[in-house]
């Protein structure tokens, strides 16, 4: 605006104006009686836009690193643990809905490499999840004083949930489930033809992977719904813990062929 101002032989006054409310340029463009003053507008607007993008992004970025600046070390650590672990469970629980669907489909070659992918993306998230919730759990174990006398009594019981036998019995089941399925996918995959033409020798191994996936999900699904009861108590006295817990199993079992 300065060098509009100097140009058109304008008062600079302009220029302040715009440099403290710099909304108000487009104003001051077109009564610069500027030829093209829509080229200038855009170009305002272009400018103004990113620089507010900008500060967004730099504001935001700041944010996340203070906000918990003002608890002490133990609390702040805390608090990021179980953000991160809140983060996990829900984009764990989006991919494990994600299988859930491609089960009850009818499977080809391309489901079968999809739901390849989300099961490796289920592992990951899991091993992630439990490294997660025992870094928590050792973290309160560690500072456990602390959290008694400042009367955080959810840190405690979440610390005791996570070390419990029914997270641990948890992931076994999980992971045995997400294995034996996979299992099963692979073979599938390397004999897709003969099993679909219903070839004795290898419908025969297909059946074994079939029984073993399906006794693996039995014992999952059976487990989840021992979990939730148990977590069902422990929200009910805090509520707040809800995010923090594993979701509910899946309900349906695969049928390749149908």
């Amino acid at each position: 605006m300065a060098i509009l101002c100097s140009k058109q032989e304008k008062n600079l006054s302009w220029a302040a104006a715009t440099f403290f409310a710099p909304i108000i340029t487009p104003y001051f463009i077109i009564k610069s009686g500027q030829k093209q003053p829509a080229k200038w507008i855009i170009l305002f607007a272009v400018t103004f836009l990113l620089m507010v993008a900008a500060e967004g992004f730099l504001w935001n970025k700041a944010y996340k690193k203070t906000q918990f600046a003002h608890l002490n070390p133990v609390e702040r650590t805390a608090l990021r643990l179980t953000q991160a672990i809140q983060k996990n469970i829900e984009k764990s629980k989006e991919v494990m809905q994600s299988i859930d669907i491609k089960n009850t489909v009818a499977s080809g070659k391309k489901e079968i490499i999809i739901t390849k992918e989300l099961i490796s993306q289920a592992n990951d998230l899991i091993r992630r999840e439990e490294m997660l919730t025992k870094k928590f759990a050792l973290l309160v174990t560690n500072y456990g004083s602390y959290f008694q006398k400042t009367h955080q009594n959810w840190a405690i019981e979440l610390r005791n949930f996570y070390k419990s036998k029914t997270m641990t019995k948890h992931y076994e089941m999980t992971n045995n489930y997400l294995s034996n399925f996979e299992k099963l996918l692979n073979y599938t995959q390397s004999n897709f033809d003969a099993i679909r033409s219903k070839r004795s020798k290898e419908m025969k191994s297909y059946d074994q992977y079939f029984i073993r996936y399906r006794r693996g999900l039995d014992y999952y699904q059976s487990y989840s719904d021992q979990r939730m009861k148990i977590q069902k108590k422990l929200v009910a006295k805090y509520p707040n813990l809800a995010p923090y817990l594993p979701g509910r199993a899946q309900t349906k079992a695969v049928n390749l062929w149908e």
